[in-house]
């Protein structure tokens, strides 16, 4: 695994927290992870930074935050394929139903077909 600095400002309210994975020789932002209380809302890993395990960096100090904050549970909505599958490895599982309602899910034009969560 790579080292790497991770810096967040972990927000109250309305506000999406942020969490950052930095490259330490070039501070070049990397990977970058969002959430909401206690909805991870965005993950993302530069492609040359991949299967490095900064992203479940990035997933463990969400949980962490998250936990701090008083939740006992994480919540996400998942694409099928790798997005689905890395989650399955982080020890996320899945929520009966496609979406909220039933029905799939669609943000910005992504279609998230699943619902996954986590204790913390």
């Amino acid at each position: 695994m790579t080292e790497v600095a991770i810096t967040s400002n972990p927000q109250k309210g309305f506000q999406h927290s942020v969490i950052r994975a930095h490259d330490p020789d070039t501070n070049q932002i990397i990977g970058r992870l969002t959430y909401h209380s206690n909805l991870i809302t965005n993950i993302r890993v530069l492609p040359e930074s991949r299967r490095q395990g900064i992203a479940s960096l990035l997933v463990d100090e969400a949980e962490d935050q998250i936990a701090a904050n008083g939740h006992d549970e994480v919540i996400l909505f998942a694409v099928s394929g790798p997005p689905q599958r890395f989650w399955t490895t982080q020890g996320y599982t899945l929520i009966e139903g496609a979406g909220v309602t039933g029905i799939p899910i669609v943000l910005n034009s992504t279609t998230f077909d699943y619902n996954m969560r986590k204790g913390i």
